[in-house]
């Protein structure tokens, strides 16, 4: 056999092995990242602030059970990502975000919490034709 041939037969082989592991790789690796986001997705309730204004963005908190952390999003406009931990005590959640805020909700039922705005930061719309307020007693419900 011409050697320039077995040489080319031998450094396409090699490649091929190589591709096939990277691809492999790949496919395990997207594989786990797939089974995190629906673990994380299964572990996450999302609750919508009840309203009857229609709005891009309608105030809503999300609560990872699994990990105990959540995320407040109530504005379009702003640039801050309210997030930290949570803990529910006495039938009040207790959100602390990562910037020192702090964040209370009466825990009416499983289904339903309940702002508090005396203890709480305040949440303040940028621009108030932009979105809807959080004012005290503003219910949040689960989204099914």
């Amino acid at each position: 056999m011409n050697p320039v041939l077995f040489a080319i037969m031998i450094l396409s082989f090699s490649t091929a092995g190589i591709l096939a592991g990277c691809s492999n790789s790949n496919l395990i690796q997207t594989e786990k990242q797939t089974n995190e986001v629906e673990s994380l997705t299964e572990s996450t309730r999302i609750y919508v602030m009840k309203t009857d204004k229609d709005a891009v963005m309608i105030p809503n908190i999300q609560l990872n059970e699994k990990d105990k952390t959540f995320i407040l999003e109530y504005d379009l406009f702003s640039s801050v990502l309210i997030s930290g931990i949570y803990e529910i005590k006495d039938g009040i959640l207790s959100a602390k975000s990562d910037n020192g805020n702090n964040y209370l909700f009466e825990v009416v039922d499983e289904d339903t919490l309940k702002f508090i705005q005396d203890g709480s930061a305040e949440i303040k719309l940028i621009d108030d034709k932009s979105g809807i307020p959080v004012s005290d007693g503003a219910e949040f419900e689960f989204k099914k």
